[in-house]
C-alpha cells in the first residue's frame, strides 16, 4: 500500500518509510495509533514491503489490540489459525474489551465465535456479545449488518444474519439500516 501512494514509488522507499515508522512506534513518547500499529501487522504479517515476521505481526497486533483497535484481533487469530496455533490469547483479549465496554472490539469477538477464529463456532455467544455491543453504541448494528453482508459472499447462509442486523439497525433508527431495508 505504501508503495502506491503518489509519494512513495518504489518499495525500496516504502521499506524504508516503514522501518523507521516501527523504530518511532517502539518509543513510549512517541503517540502512533492503534490503526497505525495494525498497519506494521500487517506488513509483517503478509510479507509486503518487509521480510515476512510473523512473531513482529503478532507483537504488533497485541499492541494495536491493547490500545483498542477493533480489526486486529481477528488479524491475529487468523495469522495464529494459519501457522496451526492456538489462538486462546486472542479470545482473552477480545474478552477484555468485551469487559471494559469497547463496542466495536465486542463485534470483533462476536464475530471470532461466528467463525470460530480461535475459539468453538457459538453462534448464540455471539448474538449475546452483538447486543451488548447494540446495547452501547447503536450504529453497531448496521456493522454488524455490514460484516454478515460480507460474509455472505463466501457463505449465503450468513444472508440471515445480515437481514436481521439491517432490520435491527432500522428499529435503532439507523438512517443507514433504513435506507438498506428499502433497497
Amino acid at each position: 500500500r505504501l508503495a502506491s501512494t503518489p509519494f512513495i514509488n518504489d518499495h525500496q522507499t516504502a521499506r524504508q518509510y516503514l522501518q523507521h515508522g516501527v523504530q518511532l512506534a517502539e518509543y513510549p513518547s512517541n503517540r502512533v495509533s492503534s490503526s497505525t500499529m495494525r498497519r506494521i501487522a500487517d506488513h509483517f504479517a503478509t510479507g509486503d514491503i518487509v521480510k515476512r515476521d510473523t512473531e513482529q505481526a503478532e507483537a504488533w497486533y497485541i499492541k494495536a489490540i491493547q490500545n483498542n483497535n477493533e480489526g486486529a484481533l481477528l488479524r491475529l487469530a487468523d495469522l495464529r489459525r494459519s501457522l496451526g496455533r492456538p489462538a486462546e490469547e486472542v479470545v482473552s483479549l477480545g474478552q477484555r474489551a468485551v469487559n471494559h465496554g469497547n463496542p466495536k472490539a465486542m463485534v470483533e469477538l462476536a464475530f471470532a465465535y461466528v467463525q470460530g477464529f480461535g475459539v468453538e463456532p457459538d453462534h448464540t455467544k455471539a448474538h449475546t456479545i452483538m447486543e451488548k455491543a447494540t446495547a452501547i453504541d447503536s450504529s453497531m448494528a448496521y456493522r454488524i449488518a455490514r460484516e454478515y453482508e460480507t460474509l455472505s459472499e463466501r457463505n449465503p447462509s450468513y444472508h440471515i444474519g445480515a437481514a436481521y442486523w439491517f432490520k435491527q439497525s432500522a428499529k435503532l433508527n439507523d438512517p443507514n439500516g433504513t435506507f438498506r431495508l428499502a433497497r
